[in-house]
């Protein structure tokens, strides 16, 4: 298999990936959300709901952004390659904080509070590409959303 046909598989696989994701994460983001962990009941319970909500739609945006940064990169636009890795970090950390809120982990906080850095990072890294690649301009703004919404969870 020539490299560019490796590449093309890659992109395809990442693609159907993210379309995948897209149809499963709003409902596993209102399933998240309809648990209640101790870390994040009480008055914060609406920050708990737009919390989940955030992450949920994160993970969508960030799912999507990348299989279009892998497309690219596919294609020898390197400039791509910051945005990649902001959003496979944000998708790792995003992707965890539903789990440890499910488990009720005494970690939740502190996960937050990285979630909230990494969805920073990320809507910085995607910024150069907003007026031209609209998955990047959905990915900035879902990633900001999420930081702010983590941040007024742990205030």
């Amino acid at each position: 298999m020539k490299r560019r046909e490796l590449m093309m598989v890659g992109a395809s696989t990442a693609l159907a990936h993210g379309v995948t994701t897209v149809m499963g994460c709003r409902a596993q983001g209102e399933a998240v959300a309809a648990t209640t962990p101790a870390a994040l009941v009480g008055d914060h319970a609406d920050l708990r709901t737009e919390v989940m909500a955030a992450i949920s739609e994160c993970l969508r945006d960030g799912e999507v952004c990348l299989a279009q940064c892998l497309r690219l990169l596919g294609n020898g636009d390197t400039s791509m390659a910051d945005c990649s890795k902001g959003v496979q970090q944000m998708l790792a950390v995003c992707g965890a904080v539903p789990a440890l809120a499910a488990a009720d982990s005494p970690r939740l906080r502190a996960l937050l509070e990285v979630c909230a850095a990494v969805c920073e990072d990320c809507e910085i890294a995607c910024r150069p590409h907003v007026s031209h690649h609209p998955e990047c301009a959905a990915c900035a703004a879902s990633c900001k959303r999420c930081a702010t919404a983590c941040r007024a969870m742990l205030s």
